[in-house]
């Protein structure tokens, strides 16, 4: 039950053209506006009818949600879901799902149910219908190498330097993301290797020739050319290309050392259970989509908030 409702809101996903519609990360007064509930003057209490949900917030945005409603209104528990987890057009489905787990969570004591790598769902379900939807925090992302910016959360992406999505984030979103949160000082950003070599054959020869380039003190300068000519260039043409010193740059690419701290990374991604490049956290929020640009000043604020808790 638990991989079908993660497989429905998957499918209301592809749908969607944004996660934007979401509303965990956003103002509770969005949520409200959406649901067409009433909320408490502190902003932390949703009332529909019968049902009512408390809201957790960090920094004034919604992090978690702890729904409470009659035990026969899947209605409005689906309707509630669906839209606080950013999955607005899945509400029918929501309600599908449970109406047929129905009998296998009522009575049963709290349940964690497969949503998505992003989000932690718990339903429990006896005399009332009660689940609490969550961004999920990550405890241990791992230990940074290549850093930009001087201060506030750090924004890792774990990322592949053939992978076309990665070259999009980095063409349509990073730009923007570098300019208004790293250049100010409100973040910082990182770069995580997760060379996917069953698709990719030129991303781990990629990932050691950064980290060479590094060793020159040019990760940055290999990271941008790589994405600019869309992994056409072996590492050793780029390197020539930024006058990096060939005999130690061909030396270090056959470093085990060097495969070694790229290994680190790629074990990493793997105990995160990470699926795809890019991923993309920001302090230890995954976002669930690295391609809504105006997302990232948000949770870079709950992050702040979250650490300071």
């Amino acid at each position: 039950m638990p991989t079908l409702l993660s497989r429905l809101l998957t499918a209301a996903a592809l749908l969607l053209s944004s996660w934007a519609a979401a509303q965990i990360s956003s103002p509770p007064t969005d949520l409200a506006r959406t649901l067409r509930a009433g909320l408490s003057p502190a902003g932390t209490t949703l009332t529909l009818g019968s049902a009512r949900a408390e809201l957790a917030l960090l920094d004034g945005l919604l992090w978690r949600l702890e729904y409470h409603g009659p035990a026969g209104d899947t209605a409005t528990a689906a309707r509630v879901l669906a839209v606080a987890s950013g999955y607005a057009d899945a509400q029918a489905d929501v309600q599908a799902y449970l109406e047929r787990a129905r009998a296998t969570l009522i009575g049963k004591g709290p349940q964690i149910i497969g949503l998505s790598a992003s989000f932690d769902l718990m339903i429990d379900w006896n005399d009332e219908l009660g689940f609490t939807l969550a961004l999920r925090a990550y405890p241990d992302v791992g230990g940074d190498r290549h850093l930009l910016g001087r201060a506030g959360p750090v924004i890792r992406e774990f990322s592949d330097f053939e992978c076309p999505y990665c070259r999009q984030l980095y063409r349509e979103v990073l730009p923007s993301v570098k300019r208004e949160l790293i250049d100010s000082g409100l973040a910082r950003f990182s770069y995580r290797q997760l060379p996917l070599t069953s698709i990719h054959p030129r991303a781990l020869p990629l990932a050691l020739g950064s980290e060479c380039a590094a060793r020159q003190g040019q990760f940055f300068a290999f990271h941008d050319l790589a994405f600019e000519r869309g992994a056409q260039a072996s590492a050793q043409e780029l390197a020539r290309s930024l006058q990096l010193e060939e005999s130690a740059f061909s030396r270090c690419l056959e470093d085990p050392q060097v495969a070694a701290v790229v290994r680190a990374d790629l074990e990493a991604a793997e105990r995160l259970r990470l699926e795809g490049t890019p991923s993309v956290f920001v302090g230890p929020f995954l976002l669930p989509d690295p391609y809504d640009t105006a997302a990232y000043g948000r949770f870079v604020r709950m992050a702040g908030a979250f650490e300071r808790r």
